[in-house]
């Protein structure tokens, strides 16, 4: 099971985990700074194929959510954060007495036996595939039609519209969904990149650009100083 971790020490009394997928490694260290040290240890695990709350179709996302709970369970942080890109069966149809928030609910139950505070990402719209290179294409062929690379946001949010009506009915005592989909909305879309600078908010594997990630810095600040006000 492919992953990667990182552990740091700080100054203050509250542990800190991060759990998920690839946009953990994406963003954790955007998330940390926020924080000054004021931490006694940060943990991050990033695991490929791990929701952190669900798994998908496949053994991979079976074996990783199980790998969390373990890790859970034996670091019992102050403050856990679930940060992953939502993929596979999540953002099918949603069905009567459905498995998935069933699944979710029960793995967040079982988290917060050890944590005293959740922190779970919200739904993101989806990039493009290889947008660097489709934004690097349209500069030089079609610069008057860079706009239309911005991500329509109605088209946007109806793509996330089951991964949001599901966590719409999680039923949780220390959880908190947080949303970084509304730093990038001007007007009916989806910013992809800054208009000005030209600078994009998505690379070539659907994730952050540091231009994206500094967009969402002050959510994260916003998170830290709950959790540094409330320990």
């Amino acid at each position: 099971m492919p992953y990667s971790h990182g552990f740091q020490r700080g100054n203050g009394s509250v542990t800190i985990m991060v759990l998920g997928n690839s946009y953990v490694v994406n963003l954790v260290e955007a998330m940390r700074a926020q924080f000054h040290y004021n931490y006694s240890e940060f943990r991050y695990m990033s695991v490929f194929a791990n929701y952190g709350i669900y798994s998908g179709d496949t053994v991979d996302s079976e074996q990783a959510l199980a790998f969390s709970k373990e890790q859970v369970e034996l670091n019992k942080p102050d403050v856990l954060f679930v940060v992953a890109r939502y993929i596979e069966n999540i953002k099918g149809p949603i069905q009567h007495k459905d498995p998935i928030v069933k699944q979710i609910n029960e793995t967040i139950a079982f988290y917060e036996k050890f944590v005293k505070k959740l922190y779970i990402l919200d739904a993101h719209p989806r990039y493009h595939e290889n947008f660097l290179d489709l934004f690097l294409h349209y500069v030089v062929t079609r610069p008057k039609n860079l706009q239309s690379l911005h991500l329509d946001k109605k088209l946007a949010d109806e793509e996330m519209r089951s991964v949001k009506e599901r966590f719409a009915q999680i039923k949780c005592k220390k959880c908190q969904f947080f949303d970084l989909s509304h730093v990038f909305i001007q007007g009916d879309k989806y910013l992809t990149f800054d208009n000005k600078t030209l600078l994009t908010y998505a690379d070539n594997a659907v994730h952050l650009t540091s231009a994206g990630v500094k967009l969402c810095e002050p959510v994260f600040r916003k998170i830290a100083k709950e959790i540094m006000n409330g320990f």
